[in-house]
């Protein structure tokens, strides 16, 4: 089955966004200070972006499909679990109107801590898919 002309489209804008993201964490184009965020996770969003754009291209061959999905799953892992233990407490916004502010963060990190569970789990079963089904 062919890529359609908006398939390719997508994964080339997928593909600039996350090198874009990967030149900034290089340092290679200046940016705009992310506070205390580490350059690691920068880096990490623009290869999720990255390879997001090169999975819609190679759509078809399952096997790669699987190790991108599990690379991908790890990065919003290890995103997701800084964001729960590590990030400053001012970096995370929003919350239950009414609830004190502090409470508003635990929550937020609660959060982000089982979503990075969610994405562990499915990290394990893209790695059972890529090594298993596939003989």
């Amino acid at each position: 089955m062919k890529l359609s002309n908006s398939d390719v489209a997508l994964a080339l804008i997928a593909i600039a966004c996350g090198g874009f993201t990967l030149l900034v964490a290089s340092g290679v184009l200046p940016a705009q200070s992310a506070g205390n965020t580490p350059i690691w996770v920068v880096a990490v969003a623009g290869l999720v972006f990255v390879i997001g754009g090169v999975m819609i291209l190679l759509r078809h061959h399952s096997r790669a499909l699987d190790l991108f999905a599990a690379v991908i799953l790890a990065g919003f892992t290890s995103i997701g679990v800084w964001v729960a233990f590590y990030s400053p407490a001012d970096g995370i916004s929003g919350g239950i109107p009414f609830l004190p502010e502090s409470m508003n963060v635990g929550l937020g990190r609660i959060m982000f801590g089982l979503g990075a569970l969610i994405c562990f789990g499915c990290f394990l079963y893209a790695l059972k898919r890529f090594f298993g089904s596939h003989k």
